[in-house]
């Protein structure tokens, strides 16, 4: 069997603070193959984006990596200098950033940006690096491209400035994709044909996308396996039909009862309470004080996450009967 295009074992990524430590990414395990497309969903604060940021080394103080692996391809990243991991990222790895106004440089033109990655990574020159980057921009649907390639982020609307931090991810055809709520700021039409674009290249250059999302309809579309996070942990893992048609964890039929159905005239139902802070975590389970089938082991003993024999698993007390085993 070829090895996974990614592969992360227990990795703990944890900020240092004033108030405790908060360990944003606790003991997160998640494998992605080639051309595959995993979503990684759940409410905000949970830890989605700060795993995104851990697999690419990009976490900044007071944020540290503790322990873990995070392979890429059968090497580790985190024993790459960084030399070596600068050749990876951008190139062979990109991320689509949440906030294109503090990821893209104020000072520079969205061509010039766009063009820098591929001159650096392709040798081209700096005419043909922006005639390429024209040519995204007008894949990602930007009208008039050549003239916005001379435009400076603010002159752009928040959704056009999404769209240049997409046609800079994709103006490698990388491997892989970290794609953190790319579709967010803009509007229904141009997300589905950023989705299409998305989904084309991972069928034509065989690019797995890891999709940071709380828009589970979008995963429902576009996704082929989900990671359900909670307060830091991955709290379910599944295909997306099975997930939808038959969810483990008390957590995910919640998120999934929540969202409004077509031809459905009914009050939403929202999940209780809050995500709890990272240093003020309950005994146990920690999604136990919102779950509507807690029970006493739920309040005082933290849950393994239960693998089924089918693969996908969850980590809830509810799963142990049904398990072929269980992960600390």
């Amino acid at each position: 069997m070829p090895h996974n295009l990614l592969s992360v074992k227990n990795l703990r990524t944890a900020f240092h603070t004033a108030e405790g430590t908060a360990v944003a990414v606790d003991g997160v395990s998640l494998d992605l193959a080639r051309g595959e497309t995993l979503a990684v969903v759940g409410e905000s604060g949970c830890g989605k984006t700060v795993l995104g940021l851990s697999i690419l080394g990009l976490v900044q103080p007071p944020g540290r990596i503790d322990s873990g692996e995070v392979a890429f391809d059968g090497r580790d990243l985190r024993g790459l200098s960084a030399r070596e991991m600068r050749a990876v990222r951008g190139n062979r790895i990109s991320m689509i950033f949440q906030e294109p106004m503090t990821s893209l440089n104020p000072v520079l033109r969205v061509g010039e940006q766009i063009a820098e990655a591929i001159r650096l990574h392709r040798g081209k020159s700096r005419r043909q690096a922006l005639e390429m980057a024209g040519e995204m921009l007008s894949l990602v649907g930007i009208a008039d491209a050549g003239r916005r390639l001379s435009s400076y982020p603010h002159e752009l609307s928040g959704g056009m400035r999404q769209r240049v931090m997409i046609a800079m991810a994709l103006s490698l055809s990388p491997d892989l994709l970290l794609a953190d709520e790319p579709t967010t700021a803009l509007d229904v039409t141009i997300q589905k044909q950023i989705l299409d674009l998305m989904l084309d290249l991972a069928a034509a250059k065989g690019t797995a996308i890891a999709l940071i999302t709380h828009n589970l309809g979008v995963v429902a579309e576009t996704c082929d396996n989900a990671a359900v996070m909670y307060s830091g942990q991955v709290v379910e893992y599944a295909d997306v039909p099975s997930l939808f048609e038959n969810p483990l964890h008390p957590y995910t039929a919640g998120l999934i009862r929540s969202l409004p159905k077509p031809g459905v005239r009914k009050r939403l139902e929202p999940i209780p309470g809050t995500v709890p802070g990272l240093t003020r975590l309950p005994a146990g389970c920690r999604f136990h004080p919102r779950c509507p089938r807690a029970f006493d082991r739920c309040r005082t003993e933290v849950p393994p996450f239960f693998r089924m024999a089918s693969g996908r698993g969850a980590r809830c007390w509810l799963c142990a009967d049904a398990a072929a085993g269980s992960e600390a």
